[in-house]
């Protein structure tokens, strides 16, 4: 998973100089296109899916009302969570929602867990089937163009 991989590269820095460890707070998604639809499976640490209150599902509704698709032609997609897995110590979500115009042209936003964490970072691997790509979010990022 990259953003454990992230956390684990960047885990010695936080010892670096006798400071107290602090661990980085980070999400990570796959955006896939399959066919006409948008499936976006996120994964976030459980501990940190925790503090979000409440059953899974409402954990998962407040989660998710961080990450929007807006389509050139046809505005913001209606994502919905179909899914909700754990996995070890991660949580995964997958959200599903029409996206007929496809990926070219269209926004992401993910601001996941930023009302809880400063120090959140959420990173997006996108697949359509011919092309890969990777976007970084952090605090104040806002949306970013697709491609």
């Amino acid at each position: 998973m990259v953003g454990r991989g992230l956390v684990l590269a960047l885990a010695p820095l936080a010892f670096a100089g006798g400071l107290a460890f602090h661990p980085m707070h980070t999400s990570s998604a796959e955006l896939v296109l399959d066919r006409q639809l948008a499936v976006i499976t996120v994964r976030i640490f459980a501990d940190d899916f925790k503090t979000l209150g409440g059953a899974d599902a409402e954990r998962a509704a407040h989660a998710c009302a961080g990450i929007s698709i807006r389509s050139r032609e046809s505005g913001t997609v209606p994502l919905r969570v179909s899914a909700i897995r754990r996995v070890a110590d991660v949580v995964e979500l997958t959200l599903t929602g029409p996206l007929p115009a496809g990926l070219t042209g269209a926004e992401l936003r993910n601001e996941i867990l930023f009302d809880r964490y400063h120090d959140e970072v959420n990173i997006v691997r996108i697949h359509d089937g011919q092309h890969t790509s990777m976007l970084l979010f952090t605090p104040g990022s806002g949306a970013r163009r697709i491609r």
